[in-house]
């Protein structure tokens, strides 16, 4: 599963994609 937005480089690059 894939989450976006997860950490504070979401402000500098957009939403983090991470795997969960």
């Amino acid at each position: 599963v894939n989450a976006s937005h997860a950490t504070s480089n979401e402000t500098n690059s957009g939403p983090t994609i991470f795997a969960v």
